[in-house]
């Protein structure tokens, strides 16, 4: 099997393609997981991309972070959308971790960068 990083930098490759040929076609995308939010609000009639399974959890490795940073790597990890809360939590419960959450509320926290051109996210 390839490595965690291989598998996102195809699946964030994947993603541009069909961003850009949304775009091109004036269509809308949107990605969808596990159906949490399915509404009318979470509706997209044009493209949906199916990303449940896009689940990847890594830890970020101390050479990977800015020299000026304050963040300690031991805390700091790479998590995609498509792990749902059980995982993420067993997954930082391994490492002695544990997300820092109150209430019913199911969290996901995304980044989104947009920018006029379609930029490169893969890893190295």
């Amino acid at each position: 099997m390839p490595s965690s990083i291989d598998r996102y930098n195809d699946v964030a490759k994947e993603i541009q393609k069909l961003i850009e040929d949304s775009h091109n076609h004036n269509q809308g995308f949107r990605a969808i997981g596990s159906k949490w939010s399915m509404s009318a609000i979470a509706h997209q009639k044009d493209r949906m991309h199916f990303n449940a399974f896009m689940n990847i959890k890594m830890q970020i490795l101390q050479s990977e972070i800015h020299s000026s940073s304050t963040y300690l790597a031991e805390n700091l990890f790479f998590i995609q959308c498509g792990n749902q809360i059980k995982e993420i939590s067993q997954y930082l419960e391994n490492l002695g971790k544990s997300l820092k959450t109150s209430g019913q509320a199911m969290v996901k926290l995304l980044v989104v960068v947009f920018q006029p051109k379609f930029m490169d996210l893969r890893l190295t």
